[in-house]
């Protein structure tokens, strides 16, 4: 269990009189979370305490999130993920910004507290209109799939 929050210095969306007050709110917000795990398993609670990253009369947004890793051997590691993200009140009928997202990572322990992994994510948010921003006329959809590379030093 914990508490945890994000914090954007400077950012004032939300502040009277600011432009475009009104469409936005603050960007800064907490959470709190419990987890529970079993055997290879972890399922994570998480909800917001109020407005939820900037969306206005987003309070209560919830994500939940399953997650297991597996030891393959040699110091490598294989990590499934899924988790779902609902916002409250965000577009037509309230719920246009919900979106599940997923994720299986590789894993391989390099020794003295360095690790490299790969991964591969999406989100069923890929062309949700919610999601898109449009820039000179072109659709960027926010939500696509990609691969991440990564290097972690632990100490």
């Amino acid at each position: 269990m914990g508490l945890i929050s994000y914090l954007y210095p400077g950012n004032d969306s939300g502040a009277a009189g600011t432009p475009g007050a009104g469409l936005a709110a603050n960007a800064n917000t907490t959470e709190f979370y419990g987890a529970l795990t079993y055997s290879y398993f972890t399922l994570k609670y998480s909800q917001s305490t109020g407005n939820f990253l900037g969306f206005i009369n987003s309070g209560g947004a919830r994500y939940l999130d399953l997650s297991a890793t597996f030891d393959l051997g040699n110091g490598f590691s294989i990590t499934p993920h899924i988790g779902r993200q609902t916002i409250p009140n965000q577009g037509v009928g309230g719920d246009q910004a919900n979106y599940s997202d997923f994720s299986i990572t590789v894993a391989k322990d390099l020794g003295n507290g360095l690790t490299a992994s790969i991964a591969a994510v999406g989100t069923s948010g890929i062309d949700q209109p919610f999601y898109t921003a449009t820039n000179f006329g072109v659709n960027n959809f926010m939500g696509r799939s990609g691969l991440t590379v990564g290097l972690k030093y632990s100490f």
